[in-house]
């Protein structure tokens, strides 16, 4: 038998040993209820746990956000401008457009 042949034979055979000794991590004889129970229990002690939100920590967050919905309205203000300004610009006529005249010429008298 080769060596790779050897290895994984090894290899198999400790895998099967693992397997058989291995334990649920929950008994099959185990109530639903009593691990609902003890699921209730271990969030209650997690939720215990969790260290509030000092202010300083409150108010930079909303710091943040509110800086990126100004930031936000910022820009869309930009592109309405920039809409509303490209659509109210005159459009010139055709004999304006031919001989390159600009489309309104101011009267000097």
């Amino acid at each position: 038998m080769n060596r790779q042949q050897r290895q994984l034979q090894n290899l198999l055979r400790l895998a099967r040993r693992a397997r058989a000794q291995s334990r649920p991590a929950v008994p099959a004889t185990l109530d639903p209820r009593a691990l609902a129970e003890l699921t209730r229990a271990a969030t209650r002690r997690a939720s215990a746990l969790k260290p509030e939100t000092p202010p300083s920590a409150a108010w930079w967050n909303f710091l943040e956000r509110a800086s990126w919905w100004t930031a936000g309205a910022a820009v869309a203000t930009c592109v309405a401008l920039l809409v509303a300004r490209h659509a109210l610009a005159p459009e010139p006529d055709a004999t304006a457009l031919l001989l390159g005249w600009p489309a309104q010429t101011a009267e000097p008298f």
